[in-house]
C-alpha cells in the first residue's frame, strides 16, 4: 500500500535494493520481480475494456494487484531482472520471464532471455522465456541474431518433454521465414525416429513456415506431407498430414494423394481430413471429382462434409 503511493521510479529503486538484499525469499521475490518497472494498481481498479494498456496482471504480496507494464525502458531494471533469470527458484525465474516478456524489443533483453532459455531446466518456465523471442523473430529482419534465436527456439521445441514450449511456439514459428539450415532442422523433427508429439509439432509448423520461406521450401514440405499421408503407420499423423496439405498450393500429386486418402483410408477421420483439404482446392476439376466420390462415403460424417463442400463451390 505504501509503495503504491510513491513515484514509479522511486519504487523501482526501493525494489532493486530489496531484491539485492533478500535474494532467497521465495514469498517476496516473485512479487518484487513482477512489480519492478510495473504499474501497481489494486485488482478491482483494472479496466477490463482497456486490456491493451494492461495486458498482464498478477497478485503481489498481501493481495496487492500488479499490472505488469508492457515494456521496461529502464536499463538498470532490465539488467537486474536479467541477473535473476538463472535464480535457483523456478517461481522467481517464471516471474522474471513474465516481467521481461514485453521488453524483447531491446537487444540486451533478447540476449538475456536467450541465455536463460538455454539454461532453463523446467518446461513451464522455458515456455515463458521462448514465447517473446518467437514473437520477435516472426517479424524481424533476417540477421545473424535472428538466425541464432530461431536456432535456440527449434532446439528447445524439438527436445522431448518440451510440451508447453511447443504449444507456445507453434503459432509464431509457423509465420516465420526460415533459412535452409533452419528448415532442415525443423524437417528433422518429422523423422520416424522422433517421438510422435515432436513429429506432430513439426508437421503443424512446416506448411506455414514454408509459405514464408520460398517455393523450394514449399515443395520439400509438400513432398513430406504426401509421403506421411501415404505411408505413415500413425493415424494421428496421417490425419494431420491430410489437413496440412490443404494449406499449401495444390499440385497434381498432392490432389491425387488426398483423393486416395479420401477413398481408401480406413479411419473415417483421415478421410474426413482429406475431404476438407480437397474442398480448399475446389477450383480444380480433379479435386471436385474426388469430392463427388466422397459424397457417397459409407460414413455419413465424411459424405456430409463432401456434399457441403460441393454445395459451396461457385456455380
Amino acid at each position: 500500500i505504501v509503495l503504491g503511493t510513491l513515484d514509479v521510479a522511486e519504487v523501482d529503486r526501493w525494489l532493486l535494493d530489496a531484491i539485492e538484499r533478500f535474494p532467497g525469499e521465495p514469498g517476496f521475490l516473485p512479487a518484487a520481480v513482477l512489480a519492478l518497472g510495473a504499474q501497481r494498481t489494486p485488482p478491482d481498479d483494472d479496466e477490463v475494456f482497456d486490456l491493451a494498456a494492461r495486458p498482464h496482471g498478477a497478485e503481489g504480496a498481501g493481495g496487492i494487484g500488479i499490472t505488469i507494464r508492457r515494456r521496461i525502458d529502464d536499463l538498470e531494471a532490465r539488467a537486474a531482472l536479467a541477473r535473476l533469470g538463472v535464480h535457483r527458484l523456478a517461481e522467481v525465474r517464471y516471474a522474471v520471464a513474465r516481467a521481461l516478456a514485453a521488453s524483447a524489443t531491446f537487444p540486451d533483453t533478447r540476449a538475456a532471455i536467450a541465455a536463460a532459455l538455454a539454461a532453463e531446466p523446467e518446461d513451464r518456465v522455458a515456455a515463458r522465456w521462448a514465447e517473446p523471442l518467437a514473437a520477435w523473430a516472426a517479424s524481424a529482419a533476417q540477421t545473424p541474431e535472428r538466425e541464432a534465436v530461431l536456432g535456440g527456439l527449434l532446439e528447445r521445441a524439438l527436445t522431448p518433454g518440451a510440451d508447453e514450449a511447443r504449444f507456445r511456439l507453434e503459432k509464431d514459428l509457423a509465420r516465420s521465414e526460415l533459412s535452409t539450415s533452419l528448415l532442415d532442422r525443423l524437417l528433422s523433427g518429422s523423422e520416424a525416429s522422433r517421438p510422435s508429439e515432436i513429429r506432430a509439432f513439426a508437421l503443424s509448423v512446416l506448411p506455414g513456415a514454408a509459405l514464408h520461406s520460398g517455393s523450394d521450401a514449399v515443395g520439400r514440405v509438400r513432398d513430406l506431407l504426401e509421403d506421411t499421408l501415404a505411408h505413415d503407420p500413425h493415424e494421428d499423423l496421417r490425419d494431420l498430414a491430410a489437413r496440412q496439405l490443404g494449406a499449401l498450393p495444390p499440385t497434381d500429386a498432392a490432389v491425387a494423394a488426398l483423393a486416395r486418402a479420401a477413398r481408401d483410408e480406413r479411419p473415417w477421420r483421415v478421410r474426413f481430413a482429406a475431404v476438407t483439404s480437397l474442398a480448399r482446392h475446389g477450383s480444380r476439376l480433379d479435386a471436385v471429382e474426388a469430392l463427388r466420390a466422397a459424397a457417397h462415403d459409407t460414413d455419413e460424417r465424411v459424405a456430409a462434409e463432401a456434399r457441403r463442400a460441393l454445395e459451396a463451390l461457385p456455380r
